[in-house]
């Protein structure tokens, strides 16, 4: 499995495994969060954490960016990945 820029996925777990980590840093991020939002994976799962219509989604096609926003809260990186097209909003963010 290749990530969304075409490199093969160093991430040392199974593709399930990676994408149940992901739903579970998504959910530790958003505890708390008083709106509705929506995670879609890179391979198309949505993950919707509440019954709500989601105001917004935020998309990760790569899982390496995901890591790599987590373990180094950086918002340049914010924006790279959002500029290089791996992480994106769909509906209304604000």
């Amino acid at each position: 499995m290749n990530n969304a820029l075409g490199h093969p996925l160093r991430l040392g777990r199974t593709p399930d495994r990676a994408l149940a980590l992901a739903i579970r840093i998504f959910d530790r991020l958003m505890h708390g969060y008083a709106g509705s939002v929506a995670l879609r994976l890179w391979d198309d799962q949505l993950h919707a954490p509440t019954d709500q219509p989601s105001t917004f989604t935020l998309v990760v096609r790569d899982p390496v960016v995901l890591r790599r926003l987590v373990l180094d809260r950086n918002p340049v990186q914010l924006a790279d990945a959002y500029f290089q097209g791996v992480l994106d909003f769909e509906g209304d963010i604000y």
